[in-house]
């Protein structure tokens, strides 16, 4: 089974939270961080990037986006 990532969309930008991956919990002290886009950035442009650099992941966004 593959490791998620739930997109959201904040004020500031876009999140990224990896559900269960102890190494990104490890490394950054919790499961959602920011991730490189503002929030005027598309909504599918951060998908399809987002998965293109993750590919062991599972990559959605959450309820609260709308492509």
């Amino acid at each position: 089974m593959k490791k998620r990532i739930t997109l959201t969309r904040t004020e500031k930008g876009w999140m990224a939270t990896f559900h269960g991956d102890a190494d990104i919990k490890e490394l950054f002290g919790m499961e959602t961080i920011p991730t490189s886009y503002d929030a005027s950035a598309p909504a599918l442009t951060v998908l399809n990037d987002i998965r293109t650099l993750n590919p062991e992941y599972n990559v959605h966004f959450s309820n609260k986006v709308a492509p």
